[in-house]
Parts: structure tokens; sequence; C-alpha cells
């Protein structure tokens, strides 16, 4: 469930959100996929930056975040990626949103130093032809800080070498703060399983080119946190509903019901 954008354990130069206490000051900044498209400001304030996001497609989408060296184009992404290689030394990847389904969304915030930045969509479609080689690209600035707070967490997930510690967690709009404790990148990747599916019927989903129907709901999450570091994202929580918090590069998975 990787891509060329989210490899290896690249130390991020861009800190993402470190932990830090809560207040009522948004940057909060809105993006919309659609097939195949990203819509969303050119320039955008730095800081602490929530992404209010959500995918109004028909598709699965993705929000693979990166940051581009001082001097490249988006023609220049453009080529990288549509090249299918590895990614290039001047595009770093620093963790963006996993797939999420259509009609859902998620709110993620994080810390932005100033730049250029882009999105990118490696979702296969229905033919196999990945988002990306449609041109689902979107190159974005990001200015000098505003003086937006964190959000309050309601509660902690926390990812260590061993997998990850889950507290009780409520339904309704949550906003959970994850936490990585260990030594290395770890995802937070949210899904709820059909009846009698598993993380073994979702890889074989996707080798399948996500052929037939999902064998899970994809909520969202994020694709890496880095040692020491946390981000916020606020997802909507079915009461009663088991969800699944995985690393796809380990194969770590923790279960948890909202109540």
């Amino acid at each position: 469930m990787r891509h060329w954008l989210v490899v290896g354990t690249m130390a991020s130069a861009l800190a993402v959100l470190a932990a830090c206490g809560g207040g009522d000051g948004e940057n909060v900044v809105r993006v919309t996929a659609t097939e195949y498209a990203f819509a969303m400001p050119d320039e955008i304030e730095g800081g602490l930056v929530t992404f209010d996001v959500s995918n109004d497609g028909e598709q699965l989408h993705e929000w693979a975040l990166g940051k581009v060296d001082e001097g490249k184009t988006i023609e220049d992404v453009r080529a990288a990626a549509q090249a299918g290689e590895e990614p290039p030394p001047w595009l770093e990847d620093i963790g963006g949103i996993p797939m999420i389904d259509p009609g859902h969304g998620e709110r993620l915030t994080r810390r932005l130093e100033p730049g250029s930045y882009v999105y990118l969509c490696f979702m296969p479609g229905p033919d196999g032809t990945p988002h990306v080689m449609l041109d689902m690209i979107k190159m974005f600035t990001v200015t000098e800080a505003s003086d937006a707070e964190a959000p309050d967490a309601d509660a902690v997930i926390t990812a260590t070498d061993d997998g990850y510690e889950v507290p009780e967690i409520a339904s309704g709009s949550q906003t959970l703060e994850l936490k990585n404790s260990g030594t290395t990148p770890h995802e937070f990747l949210f899904v709820a399983y059909d009846e009698g599916k598993t993380l073994d019927d979702v890889g074989a989903w996707f080798e399948g080119g996500l052929q037939g129907d999902s064998p899970a709901a994809f909520v969202g999450g994020i694709h890496t946190v880095q040692p020491g570091e946390s981000v916020y994202v606020t997802l909507d929580l079915t009461a009663g509903t088991t969800y699944t918090v995985i690393d796809s590069d380990t194969g770590t998975a923790e279960d948890f019901t909202a109540s």
C-alpha cells in the first residue's frame, strides 16, 4: 500500500507537529479530491496547519504529501511521478493522508515551514492507472507562520517499536493525537473491516488493483510520523464499530471499538 513517495526512513527536515497544548486559534485549509484533481489554494500560511480534507469523488483517493526543493516546478514533479521510478532526492516525503473512501474526510493538523509542497494521489483507477498518471497533482506554496495553536486531543494513540497503545475512544467527531514513541517512522492507517474480512483481504484487494468490492472502509490517518513526534487527526467514528489502526510497512495492527 506504499508508493514511491512514501519510502525508507528519511528524516524530515520539516518537523511534524510536536505534542503541545491545545487552543482555539486555527489555520484551516480546505482540500477536496475528485477525479482527478485536488482543489485547494495555491498559497497558504505556515506554522500549525489544519488540512480539512474530503473525498468528493467516486473512487478512493489519498493525499501523499511531499516538500519540494527550491527551484523545482510542478513540471519536474509531474515528470518524476509519472516516470514511476524511485523518488528524486529533491522531493521529500513528509507523510500525507492515506486513502479515504468517497464521501468521507478527516482533519489533519501538523507543522509546515515555508517552502514548496505537493499533494499526489497514487491510488489506481478502474483500469489500473494510478491517479498521478492522470495528473492528480497539486503544488502549493507555504508562507510565513500563522499564530494558530494545536487542537485539544480527545485521546492519544501511541506507536512503539512493539505495536500500538490504544485507549478507550468515544464515537462521534474525535480529535486523536497520533504519537510515535518508537525509534523508526510509523504509519497510522484507520480501517473498519467488513464482517469476516482481515488485513490479508485488504492486501489481496490492493494487489489485485482494487477490483471488486472493498473488504473494508478506509477512514484516513497519516502515512508517516517520525520518531518522537506527533500529529493530530479528527475522524468521525461510529458507535459500536470496531476500527483497526495499521502500519502497512510492518504489518502491525491494533483494534478498538468506538464507544
